[in-house]
């Protein structure tokens, strides 16, 4: 028996969007910072975990990437909160998001993100206009998989929707399992056009 789905959760990274911080905006002129950045930062995952975590912020690892590649820190920047910016979207699913809201349902974004995600993307994107709510692991001190997806409650508890009755899109099948072994009901997503096809079958 289908259960009464009343929430959608969307994740960002490969689900909204596909693009890459600095990539479109280093390149090809800062090749070797670019590589640098590559290598060095999210190259270290424990790095990266702890970026997503808020345990770090994109201001003290440029004081790094100056530090070491001896770029100019207002260029560095200026080129790197343009990158952002210039993350492309993808409609088909922003698209899925407001058909979802027009129907009555609650949506919010639940990302393994970094600070610029909150102040940078949200605002440049509009999210914060389209989604009830956001929720970002850096602002939350919490991975989606952290202490067994306690952040997923807090988003429960936040929506007023149990988990039973919400239905998570993420593109990492570990976390969909989690999502589902907490009761909840969970896509897989690979692409936009199976995510609308599998998702409806749910309603």
């Amino acid at each position: 028996m289908k259960r009464d789905a009343r929430a959608f959760l969307f994740d960002f990274h490969h689900v909204l969007s596909h693009d890459h911080f600095y990539e479109s905006t280093l390149l090809p002129d800062h090749k070797e910072v670019s590589e640098w950045i590559s290598q060095t930062i999210f190259g270290d995952h424990e790095l990266v975990r702890d970026w997503m975590r808020g345990k770090t912020t994109w201001r003290i690892l440029h004081d790094r990437i100056v530090g070491e590649t001896g770029m100019d820190r207002l260029l560095l920047d200026q080129l790197f909160i343009e990158s952002v910016k210039r993350m492309k979207i993808i409609d088909e699913m922003i698209d899925l998001a407001r058909e979802l809201k027009e129907k009555g349902f609650k949506i919010a974004i639940v990302s393994d993100n970094m600070d610029i995600f909150s102040e940078v993307t949200v605002p440049y994107q509009k999210f914060d206009q389209l989604f009830d709510e956001i929720f970002n692991s850096a602002d939350h001190g919490l991975l989606k998989q952290d202490e067994h997806g306690k952040l997923f409650q807090y988003v429960a508890d936040i929506l007023g929707v149990p988990i039973e009755n919400t239905i998570f899109i993420d593109d990492t099948k570990s976390t969909t399992d989690l999502f589902i072994e907490l009761g909840g009901q969970a896509i897989t997503h690979t692409d936009p056009e199976s995510t609308r096809k599998q998702l409806f079958l749910l309603l």
